[in-house]
């Protein structure tokens, strides 16, 4: 008896075990691959290229462990110019930490400013995970 095309079931086999396959290779490399995750901090411009910000000691270990930062999608270098060491004590510490960086004439002073820092990082399923339960 001749088979028809149809009842053929070797392509279709073959097929399943390729997209299997491709979806494991997916899965690892979500798992295994890992992005940095950012921390946004508000400043205030004192002067030129010399900028405040009032920070928690978790964001003022990570402005001592980085160096560079991001400021409208550029990538700048800063230094610490002073410490001024714990300011205010309500539920957490907080610290006054001035730095000079070098960005465009375009800010006065008393210009409030987002600046973005590097924090971990994650791979990129804990992220997805991150996602998909929401804000708490």
């Amino acid at each position: 008896m001749k088979v028809k095309n149809y009842e053929k079931k070797d392509l279709v086999i073959l097929s399943t075990i390729i997209i299997i396959i491709l979806e494991i290779i997916f899965l690892i490399y979500l798992c295994t691959t890992k992005i940095y995750t950012y921390q946004k901090i508000s400043s205030i411009v004192v002067k030129d290229n010399l900028v405040t910000v009032i920070v928690s000691n978790k964001d003022r270990k990570l402005l001592y462990k980085n160096k560079k930062l991001f400021l409208n999608n550029k990538h700048l270098k800063y230094v610490i110019e002073k410490d001024n060491g714990l300011i205010l004590k309500k539920d957490k510490k907080y610290y006054q930490l001035l730095l000079k960086l070098n960005f465009d004439g375009h800010y006065k002073a008393n210009d409030v400013l987002e600046l973005t820092i590097a924090d971990k990082k994650e791979p990129i399923i804990k992220m997805l995970k991150k996602i998909w339960e929401g804000d708490d």
